[in-house]
């Protein structure tokens, strides 16, 4: 329904005769004929608009005097078009007011009839079965529409005139459509850019008898060409060409202008020559649209020498065309030059135009001249040409570019002095100048000094905000001002939320940026591939690489392709959880997709191997790579390099480091450093000590790892002197030593018993400001824990829990351990290694209370890393009495708290109780990982319940997961290395009828999977 009312253009002629029309209507004889369908016309509807205002008019038009009230002439500028609609509908029960009411709207000066106020009028003239003309009024409907909606509208109402009034002659309503009225209604559809009605409405003219003219066809070629469209162009021109039509100026103009746009200048130029060979001269536009045309293609000096012949064929230049050549001057950094050219506009005596002014002014701002723009400013106003908002907000954004937003500001103001009504943009150069300099107090003074001068924000501005509040990390803010966005009824785009959406991933609030995704999602904003990948990278680095795959799939449901980068951060999520064999899957899919996968994801690949201890995989791969187009690069050879040197394949990886240097592949600082570690670790510290020298001579500057991994080795040997030495070496090149350089010394010092060395270390450390890690508090801990000290160590888990430093399993670990040391007495360490079978709920118990004495209330961490630790070693009714105290404290168990206990009953083959687990975590919104299924799903099938495995897959498929990711790990990695292949196969049909999308390489796999382990087994019962 379409009641929106738009500003419309002045009406020229508001009312066709409506005296002449009131004199030659008549009511015609009662007849069937005369009863007119309205079902063409939607049928009003009748939203609220302000009662005391329809109803004081109302009373008014019930006067007879009514067209002399002073109040209905201070009440008529209220009036929209709606309003007239309704005032309409209410008078359609005496036409000879409702026309004299429409005509009295018409003529004043500050109102003006909209679409909607004459298809209201037209709708009473056809019921009421007035015998009238009604083209003049189409007329001027037509030339009422000041809007896209409104020209769709008018069209609209036109074809439904058509259908109900067309043709008929004699009594009631007429209405023929002329060539002159289509045109005139092209004319407002072109201005639009309304092209698919447009072509409509030429299809229309034809099946009306109504033949095109040369300006029906320049129409629609001029529209095609500002669009580039220069198929449909061509086919007007030889439509043009074969109703026997010749081309005039006007279309080649049209032509030419297309063909720029298209960046196609030879061609344009072409057809510009060619113009005198066809009949046609060429005029100032002419020559105008090529000179844009090569200006805008940087060829200045060909604009120049067509501006010559121009004068040369006494085709006069008009402002415009200087205009042209100023605006290529400038954007050619040649503002000097465009000067000149104004003061010849002068001496030609050619009027010049604020626009004009502005191009030059446009040019010396961008050129930084500041004072050259305000001297050109300064011209044009003693000419008696007046700068406008653009002439301002040009200035003001060259200011901000250069950081001057002082002076932007100051010339905001004068222009608001000067009455001047600015847009959007300069407010927003303003915002994101002060944004970008963290100015955020300034930033929102200047957005309430934009709606102070009712120019309403739009989304971009509130985008900038948003995106500078994320960058400094401000997302509570951030989110505030998104909430402003909704309010003030604005969409939200990809722009405004993923600031927020990466910002929450960064900072592990994955659930908030969720609620981001579905935010934009029920404000009919799609997510883009970028948006995508942010929340999947979120979940990697959460380790819930199941969720960023489930992701993969909402995305490609939803027409979106993923792109290297997506496929990057799966691979990298699968490698970190340990899932390599799925990594190397997800890469087959990627090569099958037409995706080429890089030299990031193969080093990816190759360090997981090492990480695994498959060096041998990662040699065999990184030997591939050159027969698949892969170059290896130092980030190849550095990771294969480490990964190898942490196996203890020394003698390997100086052969690679070699072959590495020979293939003039230098290695980096990381390489040498993991070379350096390597040999340490094999107590070869004189070729570690070369190495070291080598990486010097080279210009290669160590970092903060390469010294603390001597330092580590010299300290481990008892050569503390020598560590010494390394240390200030270190500081002295300007090498800043870390968290890990300071641990090592901590280290050192705890294995020693040299406690007070240990709290120099921590001062030094707050001195150079360097925070303790994990690892430090693990290695600080346990040393204090070693003597005893263990008020020292709960002072620790305190800072710890202050600093944000999150304490994990092991941290709790070393805690028990000391606890339930000082608990038994003798005890060795063999002994206490076994802590988590051995502990009892007491000593728990005493670990919380001495972590309340502390002020270290336990948490869900808390919780959760003793629950692991029981877990872990099957010890699953002393888990589940913690989670009881808990749930009892009011804790709300996470997604790792139930994964623990769905683990710990599949290991102890409580099949039943997993699948409770699993339930409840469902019930919680919890996605449970897809090995969790896997387990469940296998210790069920060695039960032989195989029923209830289906069952649960059943279950599974609808839970959203990636049926590849469902397929490699349920299927592949575990039924059927498990020898379940009937069930494997059972699963797959199942995942068929349900149309689950398998990719090919997995559907290939599968199948080929499923073959090998049958004919394996064939094998085996026939020997």
């Amino acid at each position: 329904m379409r009641r929106t009312w738009r500003t419309s253009t002045t009406l020229a002629d508001a009312s066709p005769s409506i005296s002449h029309l009131l004199v030659s209507m008549h009511r015609p004889f009662g007849s069937s004929a005369a009863a007119v369908a309205i079902s063409p016309f939607e049928s009003l509807p009748t939203p609220s608009p302000t009662a005391h205002l329809l109803s004081e008019v109302s009373s008014i038009l019930t006067r007879r005097s009514w067209h002399r009230s002073h109040v209905l002439r201070k009440l008529a500028p209220s009036l929209t078009g709606q309003h007239v609609a309704e005032i309409l509908q209410g008078l359609s029960g005496d036409i000879n007011k409702t026309l004299a009411f429409f005509q009295w709207i018409g003529v004043r000066p500050d109102c003006k009839h909209t679409v909607e106020s004459y298809e209201a009028l037209f709708r009473i003239l056809i019921k009421a079965r007035i015998s009238i003309n009604l083209y003049k009024l189409v007329i001027s409907m037509i030339k009422s529409c000041g809007s896209a909606e409104d020209a769709r509208w008018a069209f609209s109402v036109i074809r439904g005139l058509r259908r109900s009034v067309g043709g008929r002659h004699g009594f009631g309503v007429r209405f023929e459509p002329s060539l002159w009225l289509y045109n005139l209604l092209l004319k407002a559809l072109a201005s639009f850019r309304l092209m698919s009605e447009v072509k409509e409405l030429f299809r229309q003219m034809f099946k009306d008898g109504i033949f095109p003219d040369i300006f029906t066809y320049n129409t629609v070629i001029k529209a095609y060409c500002d669009e580039g469209n220069l198929a449909e162009v061509k086919k007007y021109i030889r439509h043009l060409l074969d109703v026997g039509l010749r081309p005039d100026s006007f279309t080649y103009n049209s032509l030419i202008l297309g063909l720029c746009r298209n960046n196609d200048l030879e061609r344009a130029c072409w057809v510009f020559l060619m113009m005198p060979e066809t009949g046609c001269s060429r005029n100032v536009y002419s020559y105008t649209i090529i000179i844009d045309g090569l200006c805008e293609a940087h060829q200045i000096d060909d604009a120049f020498l067509l501006f010559s012949k121009m004068k040369e064929e006494r085709c006069l230049p008009n402002v415009h065309t200087y205009s042209m050549l100023m605006n290529g001057l400038c954007k050619d950094g040649k503002p000097e030059v465009a000067e000149e050219l104004l003061n010849e506009i002068s001496k030609q005596g050619i009027l010049t135009s604020t626009a004009t002014y502005n191009t030059l002014i446009d040019g010396y701002s961008k050129a930084g001249k500041f004072e050259a723009a305000f001297g050109v400013k300064e011209l044009m106003e003693s000419k008696g040409c007046k700068a406008d908002d653009y002439t301002y907000a040009i200035i003001i954004s060259s200011l901000c570019k250069e950081n001057r937003l002082g002076d932007a500001e100051a010339m905001l103001d004068a222009g608001i002095k000067n009455g001047l009504k600015f847009n959007a943009f300069p407010y927003t150069c303003l915002i994101d100048g002060h944004s970008k300099r963290k100015n955020f107090i300034d930033a929102f003074r200047v957005l309430n000094l934009m709606k102070f001068n009712n120019c309403k924000p739009d989304v971009y501005v509130y985008s900038l905000l948003i995106n500078c509040l994320c960058k400094e990390n401000r997302l509570y803010d951030a989110r505030m001002m998104l909430n402003t966005v909704i309010r003030e009824g604005l969409v939200p785009t990809v722009v405004t939320c993923s600031p927020l959406i990466g910002g929450y991933c960064n900072t592990g609030n994955i659930h908030a940026a969720e609620e981001i995704l579905e935010l934009m999602e029920s404000k009919g904003c799609k997510a883009s591939t970028w948006i995508y990948n942010l929340l999947m990278q979120g979940f990697c680095q959460k380790r819930n690489v199941h969720k960023a795959m489930a992701l993969l799939s909402k995305m490609q449901n939803e027409g979106l392709s993923p792109n290297l980068y997506t496929y990057t951060l799966l691979i990298h999520g699968h490698c970190n959880e340990g899932e390599v064999e799925s990594a190397f899957m997800l890469l087959k899919s990627i090569e099958f997709s037409g995706i080429v996968p890089d030299q990031h994801i193969y080093s990816i690949l190759i360090n997981a191997l090492c990480k695994h201890g498959r060096s041998e995989d990662a040699l065999s791969l990184f030997n591939s790579l050159n027969d698949i187009g892969i170059k290896t690069n130092e980030v190849i050879y550095s990771v294969l390099i480490d990964g190898l040197c942490k196996c203890g394949k020394i003698d390997i990886s100086r052969l690679l480091f070699d072959k590495m240097v020979f293939e003039e592949c230098f290695p980096d600082v990381y390489t040498y450093s993991s070379l350096i570690d390597g040999l340490c670790k094999e107590n070869k510290l004189q070729e570690a000590l070369s190495l070291f020298g080598d990486m010097l001579k080279k210009g290669i500057e160590p970092s903060a790892t390469t010294y603390t991994i001597l330092i580590d080795n010299r300290l481990k040997d008892g050569e503390h002197e020598h560590a010494k030495r390394l240390l200030n070496e270190m500081c002295s090149s300007g090498c800043n030593p870390n968290a890990f350089t300071y641990t090592v010394f901590i280290r050192a010092y705890c294995s020693e018993g040299r406690m007070e060395e240990v709290e120099n270390i921590i001062t030094e450390m707050r001195k150079a400001k360097v925070l303790p890690d994990l690892t430090t508090y693990t290695t600080l801990m346990d040393g204090y824990g070693n003597l005893g000290f263990m008020d020292r160590v709960f002072g620790l888990l305190k800072e710890m829990i202050v600093s944000a430093c999150q304490p994990d399993y092991s941290i709790y670990f070393i805690i028990l351990k000391h606890l339930f040391k000082r608990k038994l007495g003798d005890f060795n360490a063999n002994d206490i290694a076994d802590v988590w079978k051995l502990v009892k709920m007491d000593s728990i118990l005493e670990l919380f209370d001495e972590m309340i004495r502390h002020d270290c209330f336990p948490d869900l961490i808390s919780y959760n890393a003793i629950i692991s630790g029981f877990c872990k070693e099957g010890r699953l009714e002393e888990a589940s009495t913690l989670f009881t105290k808990m749930i009892e404290r009011g804790l709300v168990p996470d997604e790792d708290t139930y994964t623990f206990f769905i683990s710990c009953c599949c290991n102890l083959k409580m099949y039943t109780e997993a699948s409770s687990w699993i339930g409840s975590m469902i019930e919680c919104g919890y996605l449970p990982r897809i090995r969790t299924y896997h387990l469940l799903l296998s210790g069920l099938c060695e039960e032989g319940k195989f029923e209830e495995a289906k069952a649960k897959f059943h279950e599974m498929l609808g839970m959203g997961y990636n049926f590849d990711e469902v397929a490699w790990k349920v299927l592949i990695d575990g039924l059927l290395k498990e020898g379940f292949i009937n069930v494997c196969s059972d699963m797959l049909s199942i995942m068929l009828e349900r149309h689950c999308s398998l990719g090919y390489r997995t559907f290939a796999l599968l199948n080929e999977s499923l073959s090998r382990v049958s004919n394996e087994e064939a094998n085996q019962f026939d020997t």
